[in-house]
């Protein structure tokens, strides 16, 4: 019974991600998110981590202070990885 209710799951996260590059790639939702909102959604040791591991990438166009964004798709990607123990 477990396998089928985690395999619903595997299927809705895929799906839904699915859908989150295709309205990304219509331009109809944007996929950067700054690097304030990434630490208050997904917790800023965990981003951090995720940096240092090389799961994730930073965003930051032009040098000096400018603004550092990362990818919201990669980075629901590697939460749905490392919450199912896929990445350690």
């Amino acid at each position: 019974m477990d396998d089928l209710f985690e395999q619903k799951n595997l299927i809705m996260e895929s799906a839904a991600l699915g859908a989150s590059i295709a309205l990304n790639r219509l331009g109809l939702i944007k996929d950067e998110i700054s690097q304030r909102e990434a630490f208050r959604v997904y917790g800023e040791s965990l981003v951090r981590t995720w940096l240092n591991r090389g799961w994730i990438t930073r965003i930051k166009p032009g040098a000096g202070n400018t603004k550092v964004t990362y990818s919201r798709i990669e980075l629901d990607t590697v939460k749905q990885l490392y919450n199912k123990g896929k990445l350690r």
